[in-house]
Order: structure tokens, then sequence, then C-alpha cells
């Protein structure tokens, strides 16, 4: 499958937040679809991240989950995502991510908006 959806470096950085949130819980239905003011860019990259098949969405609290695919990805580049959970704007680990995300076929059709 083409990769239409370009992983623009804010939306990585968004992206590895989604992670990082599915993984500690800590986020509502809401945050990840972009309805919290300021996180329009949030629902972006779930919809990356859900179209690569890294998180998908689950009934009841957390929302989102990570698929096999996703929990082999970030062990994968384990050092990277250790290294942006302890600085979340170091450069190096933006473009680690946006590269590995690129290499990353999509195998969701796009989702009408809402």
């Amino acid at each position: 499958m083409h990769q239409s959806l370009e992983m623009k470096s804010g939306t990585v950085r968004h992206c590895l937040e989604v992670f990082q949130a599915i993984q500690t819980d800590s986020r509502t239905s809401g945050w990840y679809w972009g309805d919290v003011r300021g996180k329009a860019t949030v629902a972006e990259a779930t919809t990356a991240l859900w179209r690569k098949d890294l998180i998908c969405s689950r009934v009841g609290p957390p929302p989102f989950r990570l698929t096999p695919k996703g929990e082999t990805f970030l062990k994968t580049h384990k050092k990277a995502w250790e290294a942006f959970l302890v600085d979340a704007d170091r450069l190096e680990t933006l473009e680690h991510f946006a590269t590995a995300l690129k290499q990353v076929a999509e195998v969701h059709e796009a989702r009408d908006a809402v």
C-alpha cells in the first residue's frame, strides 16, 4: 500500500505522545481525537498510527491500545523510545522516529471525518 499520509515533524512528536499516553492510560478519547483545545494535531497523529496498524481502538478506558505490531515497533526502537521519554524535544530522536514511521506501511483506509 502507498503511504499517502506524510509524517511531518509535528505529527511525529504527537505520534510519540500518543504512544506514551496509551502506555500510561492518561488521556480521554477526546484528547486522542483532538477535541481538547490546542490538540487538533493529536487527532492527525492518532489517525496516522491507526492507519499503520500500530494502535487499535478498544471499548472503555483506555480508548486505545498498542497492537502487536505497535509493541514490536517500540521494542525495535527501544533506545530511541527511551531517549524520547527522557527528553521529548531531542531533534535526533524525532528524526529517528520520522524515518521509522515513514517505513511502516499503511494498512487501513482513511476514515471519514466524524
